[in-house]
């Protein structure tokens, strides 16, 4: 067998070493190996390359090892700087929004009134009645003074804010605003919720009815809240709930728990007279409301008002009052709906009729302006 040269040694050797050289060309390889000292350190050299690399790979796979732990070690530091400072930040914008700056709040916690002044102007406007719409007030937490008052007007609504902070010896005590009445303002709001529209002041009790608003009387939740809203318990005390929604008319009865005294029970018909109405314009379905108590002396009595004797006593649709706000703050309170006669029926069948008097809820505590009609 002829033997191979050094130089074809040398070009077979990748070949061997790979593994991808035919047996005989392996034998060949290996036999010459035996004899050549230089070919078999070249072969050695270029066998043992790999694991020289592999073992090169380690302290770099190290490296990278501990580079990537010493940025992920930056990323959790950054992120918990990131928290810390964002934790301060919150912490010291809560501070200077409730010690220094202030922040606006909900109308409800404001003493304040809305009123009309009428004058007459001066200089070129001399002469000239005027007529000014006043919003006045202070904070109800005697601890808060004003920091800032802000006006602004926008298709037709002039927007009044009050921002409040921890009182301190430069603060404001009360706020006032004034705004001339022209035809092109329609309403006025105080922190974001109305207090006048279309020229009448807008309750706490009519925005939260008309907030309550809802279409189904079968829904007892929604009942709760614009009964709530109304403020029937407070009024009236406790009641339990009977509705009839099998058909129409849908009617909700409401019984109250406790026995009424004979005064209480003048106070409360002009009460129930508004608080049916109130109801009946805001629920969608609901056409009957009546109310169910004792007197004191053991008679039972009945209190009922229909959609449409409700209609016929405010002189219009009590439904499409309720539709803007100063529809349903006038259906609620204005003087001509609550002198009516309020007819009550006991359960033997006798009735009582009375009339609210001079167009004001009677007084509570028995400077009553209702008087019974027989």
């Amino acid at each position: 067998m002829t033997e191979l040269t050094c130089g074809i040694v040398r070009d077979l050797l990748p070949s061997v070493a790979d593994g991808i050289a035919g047996p005989e060309t392996q034998a060949s390889v290996a036999r010459h190996l035996e004899t050549c000292a230089d070919c078999k350190r070249r072969f050695a050299d270029m066998t043992a390359a790999p694991v020289a690399e592999a073992a090169g790979e380690a302290p770099e796979i190290d490296f990278l090892k501990k580079a990537k732990k010493k940025h992920r070690r930056a990323v959790v530091a950054a992120a918990l700087v990131v928290c810390l400072l964002a934790g301060a930040t919150g912490g010291t914008l809560y501070y200077l929004r409730t010690f220094v700056w202030g922040r606006a709040v909900p109308a409800s916690a404001l003493e304040y009134r809305v009123y009309t002044q009428t004058g007459t102007g001066t200089g070129t406007e001399a002469g000239r009645l005027r007529e000014t719409l006043i919003v006045e007030g202070k904070p109800l937490d005697s601890a808060l003074g004003i920091t800032k008052t802000a006006e602004t007007f926008e298709d037709g609504t002039v927007a009044f804010t009050v921002e409040l902070a921890r009182k301190t010896g430069k603060s404001d005590l009360r706020f006032l605003f004034s705004r001339e009445l022209t035809d092109d303002l329609k309403r006025v709001t105080l922190n974001g919720e109305t207090v006048w529209e279309n020229g009448v002041e807008i309750s706490e009790e009519t925005r939260r009815l008309f907030a309550a608003a809802h279409p189904y009387v079968g829904d007892m939740t929604a009942n709760a809240r614009s009964a709530e809203a109304l403020g029937v318990s407070k009024t009236l005390g406790n009641f339990t709930n009977e509705l009839q929604t099998s058909e129409e008319p849908y009617v909700w009865t409401i019984r109250l728990e406790s026995p009424q005294g004979p005064d209480a029970l003048i106070y409360h018909m002009a009460n129930m007279n508004k608080f049916a109405a109130g109801l009946i314009a805001t629920i969608g379905n609901l056409d009957t409301v009546i109310f169910r108590w004792t007197t004191e002396d053991g008679k039972e009595h009945v209190f009922q008002l229909d959609e449409k004797t409700a209609d016929e006593r405010f002189g219009g649709s009590v439904r499409e009052a309720a539709k803007t706000l100063s529809g349903l703050q006038t259906l609620l309170f204005d003087s001509a709906f609550q002198g009516v006669r309020v007819q009550i029926t006991e359960a033997d069948g006798d009735e009582e009729v009375f009339f609210v008097g001079d167009g004001a809820l009677p007084d509570p505590n028995g400077r009553s302006t209702l008087s019974d009609e027989k």
